[in-house]
Order: C-alpha cells, then sequence, then structure tokens
C-alpha cells in the first residue's frame, strides 16, 4: 500500500508526520512525504523519500521573521499565501505518485491536497489535526485567542463564530486558489467553509491527540473520526545530546527549559525576561534557539544556550519548561512528566494552554504579562506545589504507554485496506 502525507508548517507541525511516516513503513506501507524542501533532511534522515515543496529555504527563513506570523489572523493569510503559492504545482506532484486503488493520502490541518485528490481520483483521503482547536462541535467553542469569554458563551456562539471565521478569514485565504485549481480539473467551486466543512468530508478524520486531550465531535461532517493519541518523535539511536548542553546537566540540579519554538525567529523579548528571572531566583536555564538566533549576551553563569535538540532526550532531565504552547513541545513535556508554563502567542497555543491548565500540569502568562516577577511567580509555584508535579508524573505514564504513531498509522492502514 502506498502512503502519501501531506505535512505543512514548522517543526512542530512536520516531525509528528516523519515519525507517522515511519510508523507506517513499519507496518510494511511505501510511504512519501510532501514538505517544505527545508525539511528535506530531516525527512531522508529518517528513511522516508521527500517530495520537497514550497519556495526556497531563504524564503522560508523569511516567512518565520515575519511578525505577522504570531498573529491568528494575519498569520494565517502568510500561511495560506506561502501554501498557495506552489498548490498546482503539488497536485501534479502528488497526482504522478497515484497508483489505482494501492493508495491513501494524509494531510495535516493545513493541507488541502488530499481532499482534492479524493474528489478529483477517488483516492481514500485522511484529514489529521495534531490539536484539537480547529475541531469543530457546535455545542463547544476553542480558546481562539488570549480571551477566555468566547469559552463561555452559549450555543448556538460556537457555530456563529466558526461562520463568522470562515467567511472572513479562512475562506478568503484559501479559497479563490484552490477553486481556481478545482476550476481547471472540472470540479465545482467550494462556496464556502473550507476548513470547515469541505476538509472534513474525508474518507477518516484522525485526530493525533488522546481522548482525554480533545474529544471528537458527534455528527459535524459526517465522515468517522478516530483519535489515537500524540505521535511521539523518538531520538534517533545514535542520537545524543551536544557535550556542552550533556556537561551542564551533570553540573548541577535539574534547569528550567525555555523554548519559544520553531515557528518563529521574534525570541529577543522572550530569552531576555527569561534571563532576568533566572537572574533574579538564582535558577540555572537552558535556552534552546532553533534557529540559532541571538540570545542576550553575555550569559551569566548558570545559563546556557543551544540550538535545536531533540526533546524526548533533554526534558526528562528538566525541572520544568516554558514554552509557547506547540502541540508537539507540549505532549513531549507531558511525556517527560515535568509542569509547565505556556506564554501562547497564536493559532492553537490558547487552545493547548488552556487544556493543560485543566488537567493540572501548567500556568499560563499571556507576552503582555510576561516579565521577570511574574515568571519568578508562576515557576516558584510550579515548582514547589507538588499536585503539578504529581499531575504531570500521572499524565507521563498514560502518555507514554500508548504509542499514538502506531495507533494512527492502524487506523490509517485499515481505511486503505477497506477502501483501496
Amino acid at each position: 500500500m502506498r502512503v502519501l502525507i501531506c505535512a505543512a508548517g514548522s517543526h512542530g507541525d512536520v516531525l509528528p508526520f516523519i515519525t507517522l511516516g515511519t510508523a507506517l513503513q513499519r507496518q510494511g506501507a511505501e510511504v512519501y512525504l510532501l514538505t517544505h524542501r527545508y525539511f528535506s533532511r530531516q525527512v531522508e534522515a529518517s528513511g522516508l523519500p521527500c517530495i520537497g515543496a514550497g519556495s526556497s529555504i531563504e524564503a522560508y527563513q523569511a516567512l518565520l521573521r515575519n511578525p505577522a506570523l504570531t498573529d491568528s489572523h494575519r498569520g494565517v493569510e502568510q500561511l495560506a499565501a506561502a501554501l498557495n503559492h506552489t498548490l498546482e504545482e503539488d497536485y501534479e506532484r502528488l497526482h504522478a505518485l497515484l497508483i489505482p486503488g494501492q493508495t491513501v493520502t494524509v494531510g495535516s490541518t493545513l493541507a488541502l491536497l488530499p481532499r482534492l485528490l479524493q474528489e478529483s481520483s477517488g483516492t481514500p483521503a485522511i484529514t489529521t489535526h495534531l490539536a484539537p482547536v480547529l475541531v469543530r462541535s457546535p455545542h463547544r467553542l476553542s480558546r481562539l485567542g488570549a480571551s477566555r469569554l468566547w469559552r463561555r458563551l452559549p450555543s448556538p456562539a460556537p457555530s456563529l463564530v466558526w461562520r463568522f471565521l470562515d467567511r472572513f478569514v479562512f475562506d478568503p485565504a484559501f479559497a479563490p486558489h484552490l477553486n481556481a485549481l478545482r476550476q481547471r480539473l472540472a470540479l465545482p467551486a467550494i462556496e464556502r467553509s473550507v476548513l470547515g466543512q469541505w476538509l472534513h468530508c474525508s474518507t477518516l478524520n484522525l485526530g493525533l491527540f488522546p481522548e482525554w486531550f480533545g474529544s471528537a465531535p458527534q455528527n459535524v461532517s459526517g465522515a468517522p473520526w478516530h483519535l489515537s493519541g500524540f505521535p511521539l518523535t523518538a531520538p534517533a539511536a545514535d542520537e545524543q545530546l551536544p557535550q556542552p548542553l550533556a556537561d551542564f546537566l551533570a553540573a548541577g540540579p535539574p534547569p528550567i527549559v525555555f523554548t519559544t519554538g520553531t515557528a518563529t525567529r521574534c525570541t529577543e523579548d522572550f530569552f531576555a525576561a527569561s534571563m532576568a528571572a533566572c537572574q533574579r531566583a538564582g535558577r540555572r536555564a537552558i535556552f534552546v534557539a532553533a534557529h540559532d538566533d541571538p540570545a542576550p549576551q553575555p550569559l551569566p553563569e548558570g545559563i546556557i544556550r543551544t540550538g535545536f535538540v531533540p526533546f524526548r532526550q533533554l526534558l526528562p532531565q528538566a525541572a520544568a519548561l516554558v514554552h509557547h504552547g506547540g502541540i508537539g513541545t507540549f505532549s513531549h513535556a507531558l511525556a517527560a512528566g515535568i509542569p509547565q508554563l505556556i506564554r501562547p502567542l497564536a493559532y492553537d497555543q490558547f487552545d493547548n494552554s488552556e487544556r493543560a491548565q485543566r488537567l493540572g500540569v501548567a500556568l499560563e502568562l499571556l507576552p503582555k504579562n510576561y516579565e521577570a516577577g511574574r515568571i519568578d511567580a508562576a515557576l516558584t509555584r510550579l515548582l514547589e506545589e507538588p499536585s503539578f508535579r504529581e499531575r504531570s508524573r500521572e499524565l507521563a505514564a498514560a502518555v507514554t504507554a500508548h504509542d499514538g504513531a502506531d495507533a494512527a498509522a492502524a487506523a490509517i492502514l485499515s481505511v486503505a485496506e477497506r477502501r483501496c
């Protein structure tokens, strides 16, 4: 069976699909992964053929430096423009790999091509979500921004909010280019709700998270849903932490790890405030700057800076994690059993943060409140109140007891066997 995976986004969006692809390979599938050429080396190092999409690596880096990327509304426009730029070319490349009756396609949240191939060729398509923020329910609204007010609005508010976002945010960003390609393929135009109704009329909708983190909706699109658990990225067998980092970890008590994730390079204020908080309390810290952007200089004793490192190796040796709320970072912190301080900026991060707080493993500081005194107070509470550590360890056991990637791969191949 051939599986074509389309994954769009940053490291946190792409790495889980590399993990999923290797799980599919272990279960006997022939897998191709289409993603931005920026990730080609990582994809191929995992043993998967990479279909490099998107513009140049330099353009990808420029997108990450754009401050608009940390704004949910303007960021959607930026992401859609990047994906639309090569939509037709990517369609042709995937279409050329189809084997009639022996292919299934898998798409991440913003990857529209699997659904398009489903309509144009009859190939089974699976729409996946790494986080539950865009899993729509008529009864419960995700937290879509800094305010928690929307979550408290009664029915029919969730449906009305989604309709508003479709009309004024999602459809203007994605529908024009998609419909232009559909016209060339002699398919009817999508009038509304590209990311809502249309995207979820797949053969299967797959949530790459456990049910205790986010439940599947009932009777929204008519297509079945399956929740698999988190597809945690395992480090390669020969992958080691950089020696300076390993030496730092061995030289003292577990440090606090600080990261802004990989979807933005606008990190100076975050690291400056984090350094001030650590100096204030005398805490050891590791600053993870994934894109080699400069951290505050000089760094005081007890604080070290590193580039991109495998969290499955680093986080179990940390006392706590301070991060942006991306689902990949969050799930690896859960697996490590450490409490979290979340500073959400955009997209799914506010919703992930609220769910983490309800689970009892995290506190939140919005960017406007992210200053040394409040950081220190939040970390003190996370480290000194036993409930955060106890609850983190309980959920770590639940997360690591179940291989979400293998479960997702089995669900995908089950669909393929039934429908191909």
